[in-house]
């Protein structure tokens, strides 16, 4: 009895109709055309069947009972019905292997194969094992539809790897998707990926680790919302469409780490951004780090939140148990069961929340169906108590902590990327200020800042009540310096004495109070009349307050952008 495929000729037996015609014409170096050419059915009959074996023995050379050599251009064949296995694990061929329009009865097995290049174009197979397989050409899988896994994981191809127009459906998935489609983590394509031409992917994409010389796709060809897996992946450009900061963002969002009990991914966030910057679609990847950073930051927070709910369940718990509420003690645990297990499989904070709530010794294993509590509760002494207070004070303060300062990050800096926000923001406040203090002068709600001035008679003599101390004729007739009712400071400006004070300019004033390091000698010599009488002095003063405590606020958020050190690189 022969163990393993043929390795000469006449172990073939009673050929096909289709075997027949490749024997007669794989030398020729011409594609081998099987019927019409087109891709037969399953139960395709003798004319269009071609053993697998006979596929393996034409790869591999053949033997001297050949009448002419397998031509170098290789085995090129379209429109059989491949029966059997094309089993060419371990095996080496340096010729090209071409199966186009082929119906495939098992999943062929190339598991580290040494291969020319493959393709099997517009075929239809059941799966691919292609692990460790090294292609010196192209792996190309246009049009093929599979209904099964395509694994080409660890497989080193010198050329593209090309699934343009492919049909990948999950087999475990079935139409959820929820299989693997497509495989190829820690492969090494040297070539593109090719992804385009209404290809579908119905079940996940497994990149994971891959290095991959660039991607030409179109959005619309990538699978479902959790179902790309791209941790670690490294690419060169992008060739195809989709090269948008929002087209790339929507494309990143597919993933789901919590499918697959891991933290969220930002290497390939930061992989994306840096192959857009090195393509000069800077701005692109500044909006892509942006995001990347508001998701990291809002997977810890959650994370702080979980870890908040679980202690304030564990502070009832403790209510319940120093009461000995039986059921109310059920009750919250059996809610704690609940949400455990609704939640996703590594959902931000599920084991903080866990931890919290089950890390004591008080609830150590589920309550059993009579909803009694376990023997090592019953046992416990009432004075036990699991101190989740200070867990809630300190996680709440780091929480709300951690939601103040990512949003000042956010809206000022972009996290650090968008630098030039703060500036915006301090042009804002700046052309505000200089609204402010414009209506406030022109109301006469400045003074000077200057408490020499404020006692000279220059400005002293100027107040509308102001009532000399000496009643002296000659020297009344010198004090009437505001006899019109002006405002203070309108019979200030009049007065020759004043000339030589610095005149009052709101641009220079509101950027001389809004730079902290800068000095316009404009604060210095004028500031808002915050008295009863001049309302727009008062609230010119409050916002002179908050414009120096935005100033420095704003000016060292800017330094800090433009110097990197709030960005997490």
């Amino acid at each position: 009895m022969r163990v393993g495929p043929p390795r000469k000729l006449s172990e073939f037996e009673d050929l096909t109709a289709a075997e027949e015609q490749l024997l007669a014409e794989y030398a020729s170096g011409e594609i081998v055309f099987i019927g019409d050419g087109g891709r037969p059915g399953a139960s395709a009959g003798p004319e269009r069947q071609i053993r697998a074996d006979l596929i393996r023995y034409l790869l591999l050379g053949g033997c001297d009972e050949l009448d002419e050599a397998v031509h170098e251009k290789g085995v090129l064949v379209v429109g059989a019905r491949v029966t059997d296995t094309l089993d060419l694990q371990g095996c080496e061929s340096k010729i090209n292997l071409l199966l186009m329009n082929c119906h495939f009865d098992e999943p062929p097995n190339l598991l580290s194969a040494r291969l020319a290049s493959v393709s099997l174009n517009g075929s239809a197979l059941p799966g691919l094992l292609a692990d460790g397989l090294v292609a010196t050409g192209d792996v190309s899988l246009v049009g093929i539809e599979a209904e099964g896994e395509i694994r080409l994981r660890g497989a080193q191809i010198s050329g593209d790897l090309n699934c343009d127009g492919a049909k990948l459906l999950a087999r475990e998935g079935g139409q959820d998707g929820r299989g693997s489609a497509l495989n190829f983590a820690g492969a090494k394509i040297r070539g593109a990926f090719f992804l385009r031409k209404e290809a579908s992917i119905k079940g996940s994409l497994e990149m994971t680790e891959a290095e991959i010389g660039s991607l030409n796709d179109d959005p619309t060809c990538w699978p479902g919302p959790g179902n790309l897996i791209l941790d670690r992946c490294r690419y060169g450009a992008f060739t195809g469409t989709g090269i948008t900061a929002q087209e790339r963002i929507d494309w990143l969002s597919l993933q789901d780490s919590t499918q697959f009990d891991q933290e969220f991914w930002p290497q390939p966030w930061e992989q994306c951004a840096k192959v857009l910057c090195e393509m000069g679609h800077r701005s692109d990847a500044r909006l892509i780090l942006i995001k990347k950073e508001k998701r990291q930051r809002e997977w810890a927070r959650r994370v702080l939140k979980s870890q908040l709910d679980g202690a304030l369940l564990r502070n009832d718990y403790e209510r319940a148990f120093v009461k000995k509420d039986r059921e109310k003690f059920i009750e919250l645990a059996e809610a704690a069961y609940q949400k455990l297990e609704n939640w996703p499989k590594a959902a931000p904070g599920k084991a903080d929340f866990r931890a919290q709530v089950f890390g004591a010794s008080v609830f150590t294993k589920k309550l059993p169906e009579g909803r009694t509590l376990p023997p090592e509760i019953a046992k416990l002494p009432p004075d036990h108590i699991m101190a989740a207070r200070d867990v809630i004070v300190s996680t709440w303060t780091e929480l709300q902590s951690l939601r103040i300062w990512d949003g000042t990050l956010s809206i000022f800096l972009g996290y650090g990327y968008a630098p030039s926000r703060a500036i915006g923001w301090l042009v804002g406040v700046w052309l505000l200020g200089v609204y402010i203090f414009a209506v406030a002068w022109g109301q006469g709600a400045f003074k000077p800042n200057n408490p020499f001035i404020l006692r000279a008679p220059e400005w002293a003599y100027c107040a509308p009540d102001y009532t000399p101390l000496i009643q002296h004729e000659e020297l009344r007739q010198h004090d009437a310096r505001n006899p019109g009712g002006q405002c203070q400071l309108a019979c200030f400006q009049n007065q020759p004495e004043a000339n030589a004070f610095p005149r009052f300019n709101p641009w220079t004033y509101s950027a001389d109070t809004l730079l902290p390091i800068v000095s316009l000698e404009m604060q210095q010599n004028w500031i808002p009349d915050e008295s009863a009488e001049h309302p727009a002095g008062q609230r010119a003063r409050i916002f002179l307050w908050l414009q120096i405590a935005f100033g420095w606020a704003f000016s060292v958020l800017a330094v800090a952008g433009f110097s990197g050190l709030v960005r997490n690189d």
